[in-house]
């Protein structure tokens, strides 16, 4: 007999699903077929709600995995990190075996926070870089504990995923990036794209140059936004999803915006970005994207670019999650 791993299948209507079935099962023999509204895949358990046409992904036995190992744990915290979470501190390292232990329980974290936790995936970005043989220390350590005492409090969230406050599927954007915040001057990019609630793409990455203004960091973000919606729109247009009107990307710096929208000027301050900011104009004047402002307070990608005080970091982690919807965009206060 042969093995095929499993496959998740979706279609606008049941007619056409049930004909790639009958073809699945034609061609590959397929003997078990689920149609519940409450399944798991790939570690992940999906809970369809045809009455709020929304989608809740957990994974809730996963959780045990993570903290197996972990028996010292007292008490819980209210976010996955402090606020020197970039900072590396000088301490004692960690015997080969406690190494072992931390690579493991930050690739099983990074697994969580690439599927149905995107709240912790600004810990996890840090911590990954601390795995490497010899690197790990006792600091390190202390912040991967807080990371778990973090997951132990909150393994029935995950993330809720539907459309925007009419119910309708409409693909927007949140571009951020936190402008030297890393040891070394580098910034760090958040982007976040949803089709109304919840998120169906995210990404917590350090920049790879050294920028020289916080304008300079967020047209980098801006750009990598780009390439990603794009992309996204001819996958949705792909499933018959038509769309006619702009892509909306939400963006905090009112700076960026206006070079974007408006064209580079040629001062030595601002030609050196030239080529990424042509990138993102093209796509504004030809009408294929727009740009908006969102205030800070409201950028949800900003809970991916850096390490949130408690207040900042719940009140995004909802609307992050999909566990409330933004009114119009970037206007947050709907509980739905």
């Amino acid at each position: 007999s042969t093995h095929v791993d499993d496959g998740l299948a979706a279609a606008d209507n049941r007619e056409e699903l049930d004909k790639l079935l009958k073809k699945l099962v034609e061609a590959f023999q397929i003997v078990d077929i689920k149609h519940e509204d409450e399944f798991e895949y790939l570690k992940m358990k999906f809970h369809i709600d045809r009455d709020t046409k929304t989608v809740e992904l957990t994974q809730p036995a996963y959780y045990d995995v993570i903290l197996e190992g972990w028996d010292d744990l007292k008490g819980t915290v209210s976010t996955p990190h402090t606020e020197d979470l970039f900072k590396v501190k000088i301490d004692a390292l960690l015997s080969p075996e406690n190494q072992k232990r931390f690579h493991t329980t930050v690739c099983q974290c990074l697994y969580l926070s690439t599927r149905t936790r995107p709240d912790i995936m600004v810990a996890v970005n840090h911590l990954t870089t601390r795995v490497l043989p010899d690197r790990a220390n006792k600091s390190d350590e202390e912040k991967l504990i807080r990371l778990l005492k973090y997951l132990k409090g909150t393994t029935d969230l995950g993330m809720v995923l539907g459309g925007d406050e009419n119910n309708e599927l409409n693909l927007e954007a949140f571009s951020d990036a936190s402008y030297g915040i890393h040891a070394d001057a580098k910034s760090h990019t958040g982007l976040y794209i949803t089709l109304g609630r919840g998120p169906i793409l995210w990404k917590s990455y350090k920049q790879k140059s050294v920028t020289k203004s916080s304008c300079e960091a967020e047209i980098l973000a801006l750009s990598d936004m780009v390439s990603m919606v794009i992309w996204m729109r001819d996958a949705i247009e792909e499933m018959n999803m038509t769309r006619s009107q702009p892509i909306t990307i939400y963006e905090d710096n009112k700076s960026a915006i206006q070079l974007v929208s408006n064209g580079m000027s040629t001062s030595d301050r601002s030609r050196h970005i030239h080529v990424r900011n042509n990138f993102v104009g093209q796509f504004v004047e030809n009408g294929q994207i727009k740009v908006v402002h969102c205030p800070t307070k409201h950028m949800i990608a900003d809970i991916l670019t850096k390490p949130l005080g408690p207040s900042q970091f719940l009140y995004l982690r909802d609307y992050l999650l999909g566990y409330k919807i933004p009114e119009k965009g970037c206007v947050m206060g709907n509980s739905k």
